[in-house]
């Protein structure tokens, strides 16, 4: 089929796939770099825990444990946005808009929490850089919300 021949309900099923899949692959790469070594192979993660070992010894709290919990909670509330995104994803595929939209929603709305939270350290923190960034991305969530729920309207 060419583009120029697809319905206006193809084109908003199409946008709304693309908008599951992108968020789907950004949280797949953000679960993934927790379990790779800080440099592999072609990649070069990011080291959280020593980011937030820096970040609460800034503020005079001196225990490495904390940022493990914290890492560790963080590490779970991103494995469980992926899993609400790969149902969303499953569902959107398999013509479940329902369930997808469901599961988008809570795809959404997790990481609306995660990125709050940031925000909150990256205020605590002093972090200007990364609160612009955490910022963005909380825009950016709601903004993708906003543009999937318009392509489900007829």
């Amino acid at each position: 089929m060419k583009l120029h021949q697809l319905t206006h309900s193809e084109e908003k099923t199409i946008i709304r796939f693309g908008i599951i899949l992108f968020w789907w692959l950004f949280w797949l790469f953000n679960v993934v770099d927790k379990f790779i070594p800080r440099e592999a192979p072609f990649w070069l993660g990011s080291n959280r825990y020593g980011e937030f070992i820096e970040d609460f010894d800034r503020i005079g709290i001196h225990h490495p444990q904390i940022s493990l919990v914290f890492l560790i909670f963080v590490t779970v509330l991103e494995i469980i946005t992926f899993l609400f995104l790969t149902s969303a994803l499953k569902f959107s595929v398999g013509g479940k808009t329902n369930l997808a939209h469901k599961f988008f929603f809570l795809g959404i709305l997790a990481p609306l929490l995660i990125f709050s939270l940031f925000i909150m350290g990256d205020e605590i923190f002093g972090n200007r850089i990364e609160l612009l960034a955490h910022s963005i991305y909380w825009i950016l969530l709601v903004f993708s919300w906003f543009v999937y729920t318009r392509a489900e309207e007829s």
